[in-house]
């Protein structure tokens, strides 16, 4: 499997996420900051997460966390941008929409013009399904005629390390907005744009 390219390019995106995050100030915030902060730290947490366990070859795991780091994405603006105050709080007595509901309420008219959510969901919730619930991408990679064992495609281990890289750097967008810091924004934006024109895509 020759994946030391992208894994490389993850890791140095790990360390330029990091380098960001360290440090930065967001203020006293309220619930719903807060409640948003927490999920983005956690997308963030787990594009770590999914470029360890790939430098480990551990294949499986890190597939089965990129539904966790996309939810926990899509939370975290979710909060930021399209939950009423009701919805706040229910957030905050771990009550949440369901994805579609939280992607059509981003997806509103005069809240956040991201599309691409769900065109993303569409094109791969059942395979992230699969992959986190133990469906037939996580059991039938371990089947070979030579026994059982970790057998996953390269396309796939590629794809989990662009899902990491592309999510934790959309989630330092987010964490920008509530620091209102425009310079962050804008250099995030910038890097995430590299991501559209590598070959190794999101969907």
């Amino acid at each position: 499997m020759n994946i030391q390219g992208p894994l490389k390019r993850s890791e140095d995106t790990l360390i330029w996420v990091q380098q960001h995050l360290d440090g930065l100030y967001i203020g006293e915030g309220n619930k719903r900051v807060h409640l948003a902060a927490g999920c983005l730290h956690t997308a963030v947490e787990h594009g770590q997460a999914i470029v360890l366990l790939v430098a480990e070859g551990i294949h499986g795991s890190a597939l089965a966390l990129v539904r966790l780091q996309f939810e926990a994405y899509v939370r975290g603006i979710w909060l930021l941008h399209g939950a009423t105050d009701e919805s706040v709080d229910r957030a905050g007595r771990d009550k949440f929409p369901p994805m579609r509901e939280m992607i059509t309420d981003l997806e509103q008219p005069g809240c956040v013009d991201i599309g691409i959510l769900s065109r993303v969901k569409a094109a791969s919730w059942e395979l992230l399904n699969s992959l986190t619930h133990t469906g037939y991408l996580q059991i039938g990679a371990r089947l070979s005629a030579a026994g059982i064992g970790s057998n996953f495609e390269e396309s796939h281990v590629r794809y989990a390390l662009n899902w990491a890289d592309v999510l934790a750097i959309h989630a330092v967008v987010g964490f920008a907005v509530i620091a209102k810091n425009e310079t962050l924004s804008r250099l995030a934006l910038e890097r995430a744009r590299t991501f559209e024109t590598s070959d190794a895509t999101v969907v």
